[in-house]
């Protein structure tokens, strides 16, 4: 089993950490910006944009610290984001749909509340009835994105719903309702990501929706086991192409194994 060390805050890190490494498995750093910047000052603030830069100087330091030493030392990178934000130009008047189709929204776990989570409706009572009263009010409102429900290869109960499976999401902890809201344009900041919200803030970051850069994230993997295994995984994938091609041209039927790339492959 793998020794995890305690997390570190990127804003504190100091590279002598790194040499924890020694003593356990995993080391892992971690940082709430720009998250939290965005959340409290909106997405191309002076502030987000500083603490962007703040992140991106300490990722930088352990680079640094891991070409010259890290990376001799066996130790392997895995870096990697949540997920993006987009900005509230408006408010969604979700909850007051909601009711008016028969739902009861309020504090949930309690006897009788419908429980709604961002993009998310449990109906209290899950009948296809309700399901489909619910998204037939919401699709005719401005702020609908796309809405997922249980269904079939493609679409979902309610008519103007896709199947959620499409978005895997069809699991027995599922909601009965999935949904985006409707997102466009370029916010006041001049960046690309406007969207409508239920409770944030108008003019401020969110996230939790599908626009696409609200799903944007990173990942970057770095080490010498890993780039083995990339190795081999292109390598089995052009064996794997070679072997399909051998198939429709018969050089395995025939023999010829000089002729069979798969086959001199697989000794090289």
């Amino acid at each position: 089993m793998s020794v995890v060390g305690a997390p570190h805050d990127a804003s504190k890190i100091k590279i002598d950490c790194l040499t924890d490494l020694h003593t356990t498995k995993v080391l892992p750093v971690c940082t709430g910006e720009p998250d939290i910047s965005s959340h409290d000052c909106g997405t191309g603030a002076p502030k987000t944009m500083a603490a962007i830069s703040f992140v991106d100087r300490q990722l930088r330091r352990v680079l640094d610290w891991w070409e010259a030493e890290g990376a001799s030392l066996g130790v392997h990178l895995i870096a990697a984001s949540g997920h993006g934000h987009v900005t509230v130009h408006a408010r969604a008047d979700l909850f007051e749909t909601l009711e008016a189709a028969g739902l009861r929204c309020g504090p949930a776990p309690a006897a009788g509340i419908d429980a709604t989570s961002y993009g998310a409706i449990y109906p209290a009572e899950p009948s296809d009835a309700v399901i489909r009263r619910t998204v037939g009010s919401m699709i005719e409102r401005p702020w609908c994105g796309p809405v997922f429900t249980a269904g079939g290869a493609a679409y979902g109960i309610a008519a103007g719903s896709f199947a959620r499976h499409l978005v895997f999401a069809d699991h027995a902890r599922s909601a009965d309702i999935l949904f985006s809201f409707r997102s466009d344009g370029l916010d006041p900041f001049g960046l690309m990501g406007r969207t409508w919200s239920a409770d944030g803030a108008v003019g401020f970051g969110v996230h939790g929706g599908w626009h696409a850069n609200e799903m944007s994230s990173v990942g970057i993997l770095a080490g010498p086991l890993i780039e083995k295994r990339l190795r081999l995984a292109s390598s089995l994938r052009h064996l794997r192409h070679c072997a399909d091609s051998a198939r429709s041209s018969g050089p395995f039927a025939t023999g010829n194994d000089d002729r069979s790339c798969a086959r001199r492959d697989l000794y090289r």
